[in-house]
């Protein structure tokens, strides 16, 4: 598990043109975005905030050089950028957000575990002035909220209930890649929601697949 990460609150990383998990290439995105885009300097910064409030969701920000940042102002979350991507028209990207709380919370609080889906518009990316763009009101595509006391129990690490095993796919006739056992954690870094079905992609000692969300330990209420 890569502590450092979200310990610091500060994910930064490099990319590809289409974002693919452990494919980080640094420069396509970045140059299709300065080029295109006509970006001046070396670092487009974006706010996404809730609506009709200042707080903020996350930041992010893309420099010249290829390096993506997700980020929040203040301590207590635990941030995976799920996927980005860019074209002629527009960035998007979705991204995990969770509350694990912050050194001065109190026992009793619950984790929060988000996905948030932005878009933010090429005109939108042309026509600022600011040094950083802010979209506000960026959509809510998923909300779970765990039992009390589970950001003093767990914090950042996540467990299955039982032996589990991890699919290739969020899919249960997808083959089946290793097994989990209920005293090992393991990275969340996405939410797929089926017809019928919510999955977990988790990532655990370098390897990545999907676990349903009932098999996620504690009792987590969508």
């Amino acid at each position: 598990m890569n502590k450092k990460s979200f310990l610091s609150i500060l994910f930064c990383f490099s990319v590809s043109f289409v974002f693919a998990l452990g494919n980080y290439q640094n420069k396509e995105i970045s140059d299709f975005l300065y080029t295109k885009y006509n970006i001046k300097g070396d670092k487009f910064r974006v706010s996404f905030k809730e609506s009709n409030y200042n707080s903020q969701i996350a930041g992010l920000t893309i420099e010249r050089d290829g390096t993506i940042c997700l980020y929040v102002g203040t301590s207590g979350y635990y941030l995976y950028l799920s996927s980005i991507s860019i074209d002629e028209y527009e960035l998007n990207l979705s991204f995990i957000e969770i509350w694990i709380g912050a050194e001065e919370g109190v026992s009793s609080e619950k984790r929060v575990m988000y996905k948030y889906k932005a878009r933010v518009l090429r005109n939108e990316i042309e026509n600022n002035e600011s040094w950083m763009l802010r979209i506000y009101d960026i959509p809510e595509l998923f909300k779970a909220i765990d039992v009390y006391g589970s950001v003093a129990k767990n914090g950042m690490k996540f467990f299955v209930n039982e032996p589990t095993f991890v699919r290739y796919d969020s899919n249960l006739f997808s083959r089946q890649l290793f097994e989990l056992n209920p005293e090992s954690y393991f990275d969340i870094i996405d939410v797929v929601q089926t017809e019928n079905k919510i999955w977990l992609k988790i990532s655990f000692s370098g390897k990545e697949g999907f676990i349903p969300f009932t098999a996620l330990a504690d009792k987590w209420t969508v």
